[in-house]
């Protein structure tokens, strides 16, 4: 989730793949403009099992980065990139995290970037553009111990939502100084009958008549009819209630039926299901494909726009 922030002129913010975290930019700005480095690199203390998927690093007592390897995949690499004692105690908080990682997010001199776009045509920037700033011995890493979650696969992405519904979230959606920018819904506020429901999140235009609601997630415009069962379920919702014209891309009714049974799904955008529809991985199926349902991370999906 991104914050706006107006950036100093001098200097290029860039945020690379899925995220979810929650930072003030203008700490950033101002960490750079005390180290005066090239590049600022947004890390993270992690765990060993998580070095293989991220870009490791290792500082100097001033944060500065003297060495990186893109996603390391053997053990003596992932050892050798490991925080020794004189830095470890910049990573607070953080006893079981023994390596830091970047966090994609870039803090740029504006001059520095543009000058090595021109240099280095390559284009991708852990594996390619990072490594070149750092070698020329200027990148500094501003270490963030707040939340963040990578969710760049269905499994971490479903549970990073999962969580939104937790009595007291890691991600605070309430805080006020920290408002969240996204599309703005003039829709009425949820519809409930008789339904049960507990650790939940029901956005605006829903209309609900299901039996239960158990940990699950119900997006703008979702209609769920009686009877109906979910238990650990995001349900994206829907862009209209009723689709304006008839469209190949879209059921012509936009609902969950009656009578269904849904548990641990992601039901993507604009889905119509029917009546009597069981949705579950009765044989905790890590990978699976079929027509307009599939399983990944043992999560069932739903695709989009799909009856």
């Amino acid at each position: 989730m991104d914050y706006f922030l107006e950036v100093p002129v001098d200097y290029f913010l860039i945020l690379s793949g899925d995220q979810l975290y929650s930072m003030d930019y203008r700490e950033m700005v101002d960490f750079a403009k005390e180290t005066n480095a090239d590049v600022v690199v947004a890390t993270l203390p992690i765990a060993e099992k998580d070095c293989s998927r991220m870009g490791v690093m290792k500082i100097d007592a001033s944060q500065m980065i003297t060495d990186f390897i893109e996603k390391p995949q053997d053990q003596r690499t992932i050892d050798a990139m490991r925080v020794d004692d004189q830095t470890k105690s910049l990573l607070s908080g953080s006893e079981q995290c023994h390596h830091l990682a970047s966090m994609g997010i870039y803090l740029f001199k504006r001059d520095v970037l543009l000058n090595l776009l021109n240099e280095d045509l390559r284009e991708d920037f852990g594996k390619h553009l990072l490594p070149t700033v750092i070698a020329k011995g200027n990148a500094a890493a501003y270490i963030f111990n707040g939340y963040w979650e990578d969710i760049g696969t269905i499994e971490s992405f479903f549970n990073a939502n999962m969580a939104l519904t937790d009595p007291n979230p890691l991600f605070d959606c309430y805080d006020e100084e920290r408002p969240i920018y996204a599309t703005r819904h003039n829709l009425p506020g949820p519809k409930i009958f008789n339904t049960k429901v507990s650790n939940s999140i029901l956005c605006e235009g829903c209309i609900v008549e299901a039996k239960e609601l158990t940990h699950t997630i119900l997006g703008p415009r979702a209609i769920v009819k009686e009877n109906t069962v979910l238990q650990d379920t995001y349900v994206m919702g829907s862009d209209y209630f009723t689709p304006p014209i008839e469209s190949s891309r879209l059921p012509r009714q936009l609902y969950i039926g009656r009578n269904c049974v849904i548990r641990k799904a992601i039901i993507d955008k604009n889905a119509c299901i029917g009546d009597n529809v069981q949705l579950i991985n009765q044989h905790d199926l890590n990978h699976y494909d079929g027509q307009h349902v599939s399983i990944r991370d043992g999560v069932i999906i739903v695709q989009r726009g799909a009856t």
